[in-house]
């Protein structure tokens, strides 16, 4: 017997351990581990986020007249994606510029943009992520 309750997300959250993209090791500093925590896209926030970029895109092509002619910036693109990035991270343990860094909004997005490897990784955790489980 199935309860469709046990297929409902019991996690909101996902923590991304952080991979030195050149030598494929851990990312540590004093025997720190760096990672980062984001919200999964099954969640009220993340999905926000998300639907208030892809509403200008929406707009935009109502805009031409539906003749299926839409000019899309990649590199605006490219800016909503670190944006939906930065604002649906909870949480993290950073080592940057000499430092640890406190989280905010506006300093992920600065580093999300310098470090762009980290984007990769969050993805490929979302990915992965078995939001049916607890933990």
């Amino acid at each position: 017997m199935s309860d469709l309750m046990s297929l409902t997300p019991q996690k909101d959250t996902i923590k991304v351990e952080l991979i030195n993209p050149v030598d494929g090791k851990p990312l540590s500093h004093d025997k720190k581990v760096m990672w980062v925590e984001r919200l999964l896209p099954h969640t009220g926030e993340y999905k926000k986020s998300q639907y208030k970029r892809s509403q200008k895109y929406i707009k935009a092509a109502q805009k031409s007249g539906n003749t299926g002619d839409v000019d899309i910036d990649l590199y605006q693109a490219e800016e909503d994606r670190i944006e939906i990035m930065a604002e649906t991270t909870v949480a993290w343990n950073i080592y940057f510029g000499g430092e640890w860094i406190k989280y905010t909004p506006e300093m992920a997005k600065e580093i999300y943009t310098k470090a762009f490897w980290i984007a990769e990784q969050l993805q490929i955790g979302e990915n992965e992520a078995n939001v049916f489980t607890k933990g």
